[in-house]
C-alpha cells in the first residue's frame, strides 16, 4: 500500500459496529478465511454487511437472483453444516393464474464460494421465464463495514469474460482479483450480472453453477495455491468430527451443547492455503475469522481433550509471530506475542503473512501456559524443546517490557495512537471501570493478567521439572510464590470482599467487582483464604446478567 495513503485504524472501531439485522434471518457461512453473510433467501444486496469475505475483503458484495423480474420468496433454509447451505424457494409470478418456479439454491464455501441453482417446474404445463444474477464487488475491507463506512478507496474495474466477469480492485501497490463464472447455460453477461431464459416442460429441471475464484496480486488462490493434500471443506469437517471424542449422556441439554461446541470448533480451524502450517483457530464469526493471540490461546487450552494439535498448531503459528523489534505503531516488543493479524495490504493467503498488531498484555503470558499444558499432556520432548526458546523469550517480555515499573505486575499503556486503549481481554475504552462508574485510565495492571503470570511461571517451573533442570524449577516456582503473595495483599478489597479488576497509575486498586477474578481462580493465584469469598461474590445476584 502506498505510503502517502492514510487508512483507519485496522485495529480499533471508530464507531459502533454495524448492526447485523435480525439475527433469525441472518445466514452464516464460515470456512477458514471465507465467510459469507447472506438473508434467508440466500440473497445480499440490502443489508450492508453482506457478501462473500475472504481474506479479510468483501469480494462479492451483490448476489440478487430474480425470477421473471422479481425477487424469491424464502420458504426454508437448511444448513448441512458450518460451510453450506440450502435456499429453498419459490417465484413470485405477476398473477395468481401465472405457474411458480420452485428456486434450491445450495451454497457451498470451499476454496471461496460455489452455488447450485436449480429452477424447477413444479407445475402441470409448460413455462418459460427470464432469470437474473445481478452482481457486483466492491472489495470492502472487514473494518469499514464492521463501521458502516461507505466508500472504498482505489480504482475498480468490471469486465466480461465469456461466461465469466472479473471484477478488479487496485489501491496503490495492493491489487484483488474476484472471478465469478457461470456454468450450465449460455447467459448474456454485462457489468450488472447475468442474464439467461429458461424454458422447462412440466416437471423439467434447470441447473446452473456459479464458481467464485479470488486472486491477491497474481496469485489465484484456487488455482495456484490449492494444496492437494487438503481436501475441501465438507470432507476436511467430516474426517475431524469423526476424529473427536463422543459424549453420551441422558442430559439431552448438555448432549446438544457439547454437540454444537464441537461443531462450533471445526468451524473456526483455519487451515493455511500452504498447507505449512497446521490448523489454528479463529477467534469468531463473522468479523474476526483471523488469528487473535489471546483467543486462540484460551480456546486451544480448553479444547485439549478434543483435539491437542490445535493447540500446537497455535503456538507454532505465534512462535513465528512473536516480536523481534521495538515498533510503536503495532507495539511490538521483543517476546511479545501478537493480539492479531490480518491479510489487508499483503499479496499473499497465509495463517502468519499477514500485517500483525501486537497490543495484548495477556497473550504473552498465555503462550507460557498453554505450552506447559500442552507439555503435561505428552508433547515430544523435541518438540517441546524447539518451543521452549519461544516461552522464555516470552518471559524475558514479562520481565523487561510487560512490568513496565518494575513492582512486580504486568501493566499495559499503548505506545501507538492506532492502538487498543485497553489490552486484556475487556479491550473497549470503557471495560474497566470503578466501583462508582468512573472509567480507569491506563497504565493499568490487570488482575487476571498477573494470575496468567502466575500461570505461566508455575508452567515453566513444570517444563524445567519434566527436563530435570532444577535449579530453573526452583527459580520459576518462587517467583510464582513471589507473585501470588504480592496479589493477594495488594489486589484484594478488604472493604468489599473481592479482588480489584486492576491497580490503576498510582497502584490504586480499581475496585469495581467483574467477573475477570474469575480468572484468578482459574489460574491458581488466589489464596485459599480468598477463594470461598470469590465464588461466591461471582455466582451471587448482582453478577448475574441472563447470560451467565
Amino acid at each position: 500500500m502506498s505510503p502517502s495513503t492514510v487508512q483507519p485504524s485496522p485495529w480499533v472501531l471508530a464507531t459502533e459496529p454495524t448492526s447485523l439485522g435480525d439475527p433469525t434471518s441472518l445466514i452464516t457461512l464460515v470456512d477458514g478465511q471465507t465467510f459469507c453473510l447472506s438473508g434467508r433467501s440466500g440473497d445480499f444486496n440490502n443489508n450492508p454487511t453482506h457478501g462473500v469475505f475472504f481474506a479479510d475483503m468483501r469480494v462479492l458484495s451483490q448476489a440478487r437472483l430474480l425470477v421473471g423480474g422479481a425477487p424469491v420468496e424464502s420458504l426454508a433454509v437448511t444448513l448441512a453444516d458450518a460451510s453450506n447451505a440450502t435456499f429453498v424457494g419459490r417465484s413470485q409470478p405477476s398473477s395468481p393464474s401465472e405457474p411458480r418456479l420452485l428456486v434450491v439454491r445450495r451454497r457451498s464455501l470451499g476454496s471461496v464460494w460455489q452455488e447450485e441453482i436449480e429452477l424447477r417446474n413444479t407445475g402441470g404445463v409448460a413455462m418459460s421465464a427470464a432469470i437474473e444474477m445481478q452482481v457486483a464487488a466492491d472489495f470492502a475491507d472487514v473494518f469499514a463495514v464492521k463501521e458502516g463506512r461507505t466508500g472504498v478507496e482505489g480504482a475498480h474495474s468490471v469486465e466480461a469474460d465469456g461466461q465469466s466477469l472479473l471484477f478488479g480492485w487496485r489501491l496503490g501497490d495492493v491489487h484483488r482479483t474476484t472471478k465469478l463464472t457461470m456454468a450450465g447455460v449460455e447467459a448474456e453477461v454485462s457489468p450488472k450480472g447475468f442474464v439467461w431464459t429458461v424454458h422447462l416442460d412440466r416437471h423439467e429441471v434447470c441447473i446452473v453453477h456459479f464458481d467464485l475464484t479470488v486472486a491477491l496480486g497474481g496469485r489465484w488462490i484456487e488455482r495456484n495455491d490449492h494444496h492437494p493434500s487438503l481436501p475441501n471443506a465438507a470432507a476436511r469437517n467430516r474426517h475431524w468430527l469423526a476424529a473427536v471424542p463422543k459424549l453420551r449422556t441422558v442430559d439431552r441439554k448438555l448432549g446438544a451443547a457439547y454437540d454444537r461446541s464441537i461443531a462450533d470448533i471445526g468451524a473456526l480451524r483455519l487451515h493455511d492455503p500452504t498447507g505449512h502450517h497446521r490448523p489454528v483457530i479463529a477467534a469468531g464469526a463473522p468479523w474476526y475469522m483471523t488469528l487473535f493471540g489471546r483467543d486462540a490461546l484460551i480456546s486451544a487450552y480448553m479444547a485439549l481433550p478434543i483435539d491437542p494439535s490445535l493447540a500446537l498448531g497455535v503456538l507454532q503459528a505465534l512462535a513465528e509471530l512473536q516480536g523481534t523489534a521495538v515498533d510503536q505503531m503495532t507495539e511490538e516488543q521483543p517476546g511479545r506475542i501478537m493480539h492479531e493479524t490480518r491479510n489487508l495490504g499483503v499479496e499473499g493467503s497465509t495463517l502468519t503473512g499477514g500485517s500483525t498488531y501486537f497490543g495484548s498484555v495477556d497473550a504473552t503470558p498465555l503462550f507460557v501456559v498453554l505450552l506447559g499444558e500442552l507439555s503435561r499432556w505428552g508433547l515430544l520432548e523435541e518438540v517441546l524443546l524447539e518451543l521452549l526458546p519461544h516461552a522464555d523469550r516470552a518471559l524475558a517480555w514479562m520481565r523487561d517490557y510487560g512490568d513496565r515499573d518494575g513492582d512486580g505486575y504486568l501493566e499495559y499503556l499503548t505506545t501507538s495512537e492506532r492502538g487498543l486503549v485497553n489490552q486484556g481481554w475487556k479491550d473497549s475504552g470503557d471495560g474497566i471501570r470503578y466501583h462508582d462508574g468512573r472509567i480507569a485510565e491506563a497504565p493499568l495492571a490487570l488482575c487476571e493478567v498477573q494470575g496468567y503470570a502466575y500461570a505461566a511461571y508455575r508452567a515453566r517451573a513444570s517444563i524445567a521439572a519434566r527436563l530435570g533442570r532444577a535449579d530453573e524449577e526452583a527459580e520459576f516456582s518462587l517467583l510464582a510464590q513471589q507473585l501470588k503473595d504480592r496479589f493477594n495483599r495488594d489486589f484484594w478489597v478488604q472493604e468489599h470482599g473481592w479482588f480489584a479488576v486492576a491497580l490503576g497509575p498510582d497502584k490504586e486498586q480499581v475496585d469495581s467487582l467483574a467477573s475477570n477474578m474469575g480468572h484468578c481462580l482459574w489460574s491458581g493465584i488466589v489464596a485459599d483464604e480468598h477463594a470461598a469469598e470469590v465464588a461466591r461474590r461471582l455466582m451471587s445476584p448482582p453478577m448475574w446478567s441472563g447470560w451467565g
